[in-house]
């Protein structure tokens, strides 16, 4: 039996049971046991007894005074009024006036004449007039005032008998726990922070134990302190501070006793917190500092825990003790609900009292500790300005006010360590029209049809009905049992209170429409007997009618009743309420943070609960689709917020909103329900509507204009539309969730860092160099050679050492990404970086990337809920687009790296299959096909043919294993495509044995991608490094060895240069230029042909040469080739050397102007290239034939999501070619005239100067 139960049957027993004479002796007795059982009254009182039992009683009778207590701390003596009254009883001011005139006159005591120095009134009826109440304020005599609820929440086992007309009472308290082993973790790393930061941050989800691991932590604290602390607790409200203090009380250790002081001095706080009252503190307050000082005095060598619980607003008070009176400096402050704290501070303003306690001069403690579920941090945007203001900002992200973070845990990983229960949140959509019918059914109803609907909505929800229809799919079981208990949120009192008078009555009344067409079974019968009973609870009310509204909550409930208790907002933070079964937001809330402890609050565990439900009732137009629905923000602005809040303070939530977009199915803690007419009502509704719209058809006949008709039609159609799947609304809200909950992460903003930390890492690994012994020096050399070996001699030392700080900084990111696979372990060339790095190990490079740590968990958590291979690619790609790209500006601009559109990729890995089957017979999935991307980037190419479907399955782990091959020159891009490919295969393969049954496979590496320069590896006497990469230089050597039949990829271009090689055209291949001078520029009519050695030409003459007898070349590359004099000696070459030529022209030049740009259209690469993009699908056979070039222009005036989409749908078979048939002088498009060469030459003279015409 739960506390309050078990409290309360015990009143109901000594009513019912017992003569009505004597039962006010009884609970006397029982109060007096209480006293002395209850922690937190037991540590006040050193005795209590009855009055009549009193020794210095003067032989008077009981005229008011029913117990007498004696202070533990002062020796003084408190009068005690039991009020035993029925719950409905009105207690007036007469009921109080003999106990406030009795305890008014002094007595005679073995110490002389004293008076009764504190008040308490035991009452057991919630209800008092405001004078009863007025006469507990501003008393001389302070008095304190106690409840039911009170009591009923005093950790004690109510073991009371009533034996015949007497009654046997035998209380006890509860066991003390000991910490879980969260808490356990949360304790040890806070004592360990301390010993080097004299503050931090403890951030621990609501309902996991902040308030009793912050006990556990002050007693170790005091352990470690010789066995006393002096600990100030400070919290935002006087509810709060009552309920910390019972709970400390209640689970204070005995070999380390508790002294307890409340202090709060600011009387408005109840006001502006829709807080209790001070009185209805089971202590005493102190109001000023002069009192605080004299009564922490006489404890001050006590041993154990000294702790002052106090209100934030009361500041002033402690510190007028400190600074007035001497009051000795804190051991340790606990600052809970710690975001309070935060705030701007204007120049010439006082800063608030909830900053202040940041001050070290201000309250002197030795250590300060910030608790909280949800830290409140301020963007760069507000830290601008108020830096723009001189104004000091308090953020719970700035370690110099707040300290480290010393321990988190989030509500995600509370849920998974079985710490609380997880949520779901139910967003019932309610069309306004079935409560038009409700209300019209009744029409003494005064609410609107908005509230009306949600009433409707939340009702569905609770109990657990899909809505109106059979049959209809939901989100809970067939025989959902209905929840019980729940905390409804309105906008303000009068909201709440108009919800508790009407919601009954709606829901009566539109049960009995639902019964009506339950008869014709158009509705389900789930749960639809169940009654709703509502209680209102505001600030406005006192505490015992507060406390017994809560306990009226967590009591037993009668079968076919749910019970809600609404409130505006003195439920929300902190608050202690039983656990729920869910909330209700009837209005959107301001703060996000009391979103976040409301949720903290159905997230409590109890006994066959699954899931805590965030109930969001939307009325909506009846007939609106899903989408248009959504775009009402006004409507939906409730979900979103709410949404919002549990995205910022749930990284499960967040990471997962986030994946919708990369996954094919995500699973999110949100159910839609939409409840809508029966569909007997809609027929009615549809034949009604077409009747009408007849009958404008009808009229129509006679309209010159025809417009009846047309809306007649239009008004039917729409009508017929309304039947909305909840799938469709299941759909509708993910899309709409992206853009109104999503968030993105903004990698760009931490590439701005990495050129800083590359630079100091850089500076300092040059430095360590220089001042290396000769091992280290000597080891680095080998390290240098082992590059120049694997990639080409022209690799500086800066070169190498830029290499080894990419490593540091992207080596964690991948192992971030791919947590269940350690890259860096497993990578070759990563161990090797590695070895290189762990040599200079002593210097710790690593603390430069320290800064980084929160962009390292950025990629752990989006990776963390992104499943399908697809979408774990687009995180590579969005990683490497806004972060490496831009970190690594100036490698990626000098190799021209450009990520490849999938649509391309797909588009030549479907042509080189297809072309390879009508040449060769045989696809890229045969064995014996050896396909090489050797200039693979980020490896799109690669990846996009494991998943396009055209390797089978059965062929993919030998494809994968020998026979495909891929290398890349830059260290960065090789990290990315090496995970990339490995992650694609692997998901592929696990996805494959999961549908077989069969268990998930080991992790396999892509063994077959090298770090190398692919024009250098085949260059004649080229050394390969033996010594220091040798996997890699093995993964080079496998390359080279194999018959290479198709070679695909996107050659290197440089972005935004003249010549797409500007930044290499130092680097000499000997081999492969002299092939270039033999063909292409032997070919050549053009005077300069420096450009023939572009890095993309010479990747078609290295590729032409490397299929050798025959084979397919397939790339998308810079288009300058096709047409004009530079070029001439390429195309002449290929019309010699290959056999089959598609070119699909994609445009896009924007070296144009004017005209002629707006025609070339968008970019295909977006950034990555100014130049028109090409793709060229080639054929080379062992005995050419004559060559067939198949040429297509994709069109003028295309954007470039529309040249793109066109990409998508086009094959080698579907696409309009136009056959070209080059003239001798390598003319493509645009041929001349070949008559032209045999007009006479006028001059031979060549222009040297300028000729200016002046008007």
């Amino acid at each position: 039996m739960d506390t309050m139960s078990a409290f309360g049957e015990v009143l109901t027993q000594l009513r019912e049971n017992q003569p009505q004479g004597s039962y006010g002796i009884k609970f006397e007795k029982l109060m007096v046991n209480y006293f002395r059982t209850d922690p937190v009254l037991q540590d006040q009182f050193s005795e209590v007894s009855r009055w009549s039992d009193w020794e210095f009683n003067g032989g008077k009778q009981d005229t008011g005074i029913d117990l007498v207590a004696r202070r533990a701390d002062d020796d003084a003596w408190v009068a005690i009024q039991c009020k035993f009254y029925k719950p409905d009883t009105y207690i007036q001011k007469r009921h109080l006036d003999s106990f406030f005139e009795a305890s008014g006159h002094s007595f005679t005591t073995d110490k002389g004449t004293e008076s009764f120095a504190q008040r308490i009134i035991i009452s057991t009826s919630e209800r008092w007039s405001k004078n009863a109440e007025a006469m507990l304020e501003h008393q001389l005599i302070p008095t304190n005032r106690i409840g039911t609820a009170a009591i009923a929440e005093s950790p004690i086992n109510w073991d009371v008998t009533f034996p015949g007309s007497e009654i046997e009472i035998n209380l006890t308290r509860r066991e003390v726990f000991s910490p879980r082993p969260h808490q356990q973790e949360a304790i040890s790393k806070a004592i360990a922070g301390f010993e080097t930061h004299d503050r931090g941050k403890l951030i621990m989800a609501c309902g996991t134990g902040k308030t009793f691991t912050a006990l556990r932590l002050a007693e170790q604290y005091a352990e470690n302190n010789g066995g006393r602390a002096r600990v100030l607790f400070l919290v935002p409200s006087i509810s709060l501070l009552s309920q910390t203090l019972k709970e400390w009380t209640a689970q204070n250790q005995e070999h380390l006793p508790l002294k307890s002081y409340a202090v709060c001095s600011d009387t408005k706080v109840s006001k502006k917190a829709e807080d209790i009252a001070s009185y209805d503190l089971e202590v005493p307050v102190s109001t000023n500092g002069k009192n605080i000082a004299e009564r922490t005095a006489q404890g001050k060598r006590r041993a154990g825990i000294n702790v002052i619980f106090s209100t934030y607003q009361s500041i002033e008070a402690i510190h007028e003790a400190q600074a007035e009176y001497g009051m000795d400096d804190f051991d340790l402050v606990i600052c809970d609900e710690a975001h309070r704290t935060t705030g701007v501070t204007l120049v010439g303003e006082d800063a608030s009292n909830f900053v202040k306690i940041h001050d070290e001069k201000y309250i002197k403690a030795s250590k300060r500790l910030y608790m909280t579920a949800t830290p409140r941090l301020f963007d760069d945007n507000v830290k601008g300005k108020a830096e723009e203001h001189s104004a000091e900002l308090a953020s719970m992200d700035d370690e110099a006010i707040y300290g480290p973070e010393f321990y988190r845990l989030g509500f995600g990983e509370a849920v998974d360590k079985g710490l609380l229960t997880d949520y779901k949140v139910l967003v019932m959509t309610v069309e306004e029209d079935i409560a038009a019918d409700v209300l019209a059914a009744n029409p003494t109803n005064e609410i609107n049809l908005t509230t009306a609907s949600a009433m409707i909505g939340a009702w569905n929800g609770l109990a657990k009905r899909s809505g109106a229809e059979q049959d209809t799919k939901s989100g809970f079981e067939a025989n959902a049992q209905p929840m019980l208990r729940t905390v409804a949120f309105a906008k303000d009192i009068k909201a709440s209170k108009t919800i508790q008078e009407t919601f009954p009555t709606l829901i009566r009344q539109y049960q009995e429409q639902l019964k009506d067409h339950a008869a014709t079974n158009d509705v389900s019968l789930l749960n639809i007997d169940l009654q709703v009973a509502v209680e209102h609870v505001d600030g406005t009310m006192n505490a015992l009618e507060r406390g017994n509204k809560i306990s009226w909550l967590e009591s037993s409930i009668p079968e076919d009743e749910t019970r809600i208790l609404t409130n505006a907002r003195c439920l929300s933070e902190g608050v202690d309420v039983p656990a729920l079964d869910s909330v209700i937001f009837f209005h959107p809330r301001n703060s996000m943070v009391d979103v976040v402890q409301s949720v903290g609050r159905v997230m409590r565990k109890a006994e066959g609960k699954d899931y805590g439900y965030i109930i969001l009732p939307v009325a909506i137009p009846p007939g609106v689709s899903p989408s248009q629905a959504l775009n009402d923000n006004t409507r939906f602005r409730v979900v979103w917020q709410i949404l919002n809040a549990l995205r910022a303070h749930d990284d499960r939530f967040n990471a997962k909103v986030n994946s919708i977009a990369l996954n094919e199915k995500v699973e999110l803690p949100i159910d839609i329900e939409n409840v809508k007419r029966t569909k007997r009502d809609e027929e009615q509704s549809l034949e009604e509507k077409a009747k009408d719209a007849q009958t404008k058809l009808n009229a129509s006949d006679a309209s010159p204009t025809g417009q009846s008709e047309a809306s007649g039609e239009q008004e039917l159609t729409a009508e017929q539309m309304t039947l909305f799947s909840l799938e469709a609304w299941q759909e509708a809200m993910y899309v709409k969730l992206v853009d109104k909950v999503g968030t993105r992460t903004y990698w760009e903003d931490w590439a701005d860092d990495v050129a800083t930390i590359a630079e100091a890492q850089i500076a300092r690994i040059k430095a360590l160099i220089n001042a290396a012994d000769d091992t280290i020096r000597k080891e680095f050399e080998v390290f240098i050679e082992g590059l120049r070996g694997n990639l080409n001699d022209s690799i500086t030392e800066d070169e190498a050492i830029s290499m080894l700080s990419q490593h540091l900084i992207t080596a964690p990111v991948f192992n971030a990404l791919f947590t269940e696979h350690d890259f860096a372990a497993h990578n070759p060339v990563a161990r090797v970086m590695q070895r290189m790095v762990d040599a200079l190990s002593d210097a710790k490079l690593e603390s430069e990337t320290e800064s980084l740590t929160k962009f390292y968990e950025s990629v752990r958590v989006r990776a963390s809920e992104v499943s399908s291979a697809s979408g774990k690619q687009q995180v590579i790609k969005d990683l490497y687009e806004r972060f490496f790209r831009k970190a690594f500006k100036k490698q990626s601009e000098a190799l021209g790296i450009v990520y490849t559109p999938v649509e391309i990729v797909d588009f030549i890995l479907r042509s080189a299959d297809q072309i390879s089957r009508w040449h060769f017979g045989k696809g890229l999935t045969d064995e014996g096909v050896h396909i090489l991307d050797p200039f693979t980037g980020t490896g799109t190419f690669m990846v996009r043919l494991l998943q396009s479907g055209l390797i089978e399955p059965d062929d993919l782990v030998r494809k994968y294993a020998t026979e495909l091959h891929a290398t890349e020159i830059m260290l960065l891009a090789y990290y990315v495509a090496a995970v990339n490919i490995e992650t694609t295969y692997n998901a592929l393969q696990a996805e494959r044995a999961q549908r077989n049954g069969e268990p998930e496979p080991e992790y396999v590496p892509f063994d077959s991608i090298a770090l190398a320069d692919t024009f250098q590896i085949h260059e004649e006497g080229d050394i390969l490094d033996l010594k220091v990469f040798k996997e890699n230089n093995a993964a080079i050597q496998r390359q080279i060895d194999a018959p290479i039949n198709i070679i695909i990829g996107n050659p290197p271009y440089s972005v935004g240069q003249t010549s797409a090689n500007d930044n290499n055209q130092n680097l000499k291949y000997p081999t492969l230029d002299k092939r270039i001078e033999e063909t292409f520029v032997a070919n050549s009519t053009a005077t300069n042909k420096n450009s023939l050695y572009d890095s993309y030409l010479r990747a078609f003459r290295w590729s032409i040469d490397r299929l050798g007898t025959h084979g397919v070349m397939a790339f998308v590359s810079n288009g300058g080739w096709i047409d004009g004099n530079t070029a001439d000696g390429v195309r002449l070459s290929l019309d010699d050397e290959l056999s089959d030529i598609y070119v699909y022209n994609l445009r896009g030049n924007q070296r144009t102007a004017g005209e002629q740009s707006r025609k070339e259209g968008g970019k295909v690469f977006g950034s990555g290239s100014r130049n028109t993009v090409a793709i060229i699908i080639a054929v080379k056979r062992e005995i050419p034939d004559d060559v067939c070039i198949h040429y297509r222009d994709i069109g003028d005036y295309l954007s470039a999501d529309e040249k793109l989409a066109i990409v998508e749908r086009s094959t080698l078979d579907n696409v309009e070619w136009q056959i070209i048939d080059p003239n001798i002088y390598g003319d493509w498009l645009n041929q001349r005239d070949e008559d032209f060469e045999t007009w006479p030459v006028l001059s031979e003279n060549v222009a040297t100067g300028y000729l200016v015409a002046v008007s």
